[in-house]
């Protein structure tokens, strides 16, 4: 009911959709991306978001959301990062099963493949002609899940301190992030480093948000730091969601084998339509308003209509 109340206040669009997976994006001397494409089948130029999953995930992941922001008019694209679940071996596959979840090997590729996605829409078009013309390749925006957040975050311009050396790996071309499951302090993550993202962005946490097996180390206050330390320019905000487990009530689903994995074993949190709309009508309202300059979005984030829900608290600075 809040969905479907919320959807016809905002006068959401419903257009139809489309997916293309397994999509190949070749690189010399990388690895060659796979990607899924979903957007419109009619109509265009629209923005672009490029979505990045969790560690184990894969282009199959966040399905609900990259299907709600492309019904409203945008075209999403969605690479598999080397640590999904699809190319892990047998090691890796039983240390998952023994609750052993740092597969983070390919952190420094991570940010990379995202830029390298962003030189390449006008390839994907080639590619996959049923979206040439559709994809507007001066506005993008950048976001991403757990592991596909810090990600986000680097891309955004957060800097990585480590053996006296700092790292930057930002992209100046997009123009807005969504962070999704916000990462915080830790080692080579400061409040300067976390100062240097640049906006709008919005980070979405919550009370249960903890990655798989990090329950101590993934607090409220972890969560809340990359809000916290951003410059307060007027373009940041964290939408909290009371009760929200890390698969913020199946947003980040898929359905895939490693979203089974999790289910499996426990991790992510239960299934909740009200944790899952907020997301979903928060991160639409954000990629209007920053993506297609929407002025109604604007206000409707401005006046802070979430937190009619209930369950919503959004902060703005």
């Amino acid at each position: 009911m809040i969905s479907s109340l919320l959807s016809l206040s905002l006068g959401l669009a419903s257009l139809s959709i489309e997916t293309s997976k397994n999509l190949e994006l070749p690189r010399e001397g990388g690895r060659t991306i796979s990607y899924s494409v979903t957007a419109p089948t009619t109509g265009g130029p629209y923005p672009v978001i490029i979505f990045s999953h969790g560690m184990y995930g894969s282009e199959e992941g966040n399905t609900p959301l990259a299907e709600a922001w492309a019904k409203d008019g945008f075209v999403v694209i969605r690479p598999t990062h080397a640590d999904s679940m699809r190319y892990a071996d047998e090691a890796t596959r039983q240390n998952f099963r023994r609750g052993q979840t740092n597969n983070a090997s390919n952190w420094r590729e991570r940010p990379g493949e995202i830029s390298y996605l962003i030189d390449s829409l006008k390839t994907i078009e080639k590619q996959l002609p049923k979206v040439a013309g559709k994809l507007d390749r001066q506005v993008i925006g950048v976001g991403g899940h757990s592991y596909g957040a810090w990600t986000t975050q680097m891309v955004a311009g957060m800097e990585l301190g480590r053996g006296g050396m700092k790292l930057a790996l930002g992209d100046s071309r997009p123009k807005a992030f969504i962070s999704l499951a916000p990462h915080g302090l830790t080692e080579g993550v400061t409040p300067e480093s976390l100062a240097k993202m640049r906006g709008p962005m919005l980070m979405i946490s919550g009370d249960n948000d903890h990655s798989p097996g990090k329950p101590e180390s993934e607090t409220a206050a972890f969560r809340t730091a990359a809000y916290k330390h951003s410059p307060s320019d007027g373009g940041r905000y964290l939408l909290w969601i009371k009760d929200a487990f890390h698969n913020f009530g199946g947003a980040t689903g898929s359905g895939g084998a490693s979203d089974q994995a999790m289910r499996a074993l426990g991790h992510g949190g239960p299934e909740s339509p009200e944790i899952a709309s907020a997301v979903r009508e928060t991160t639409l309202h954000f990629w209007r308003a920053t993506l297609k300059k929407d002025p109604a979005a604007q206000r409707w984030l401005d006046g802070k209509e979430i937190e009619k829900d209930g369950i919503s608290t959004l902060s703005h600075k």
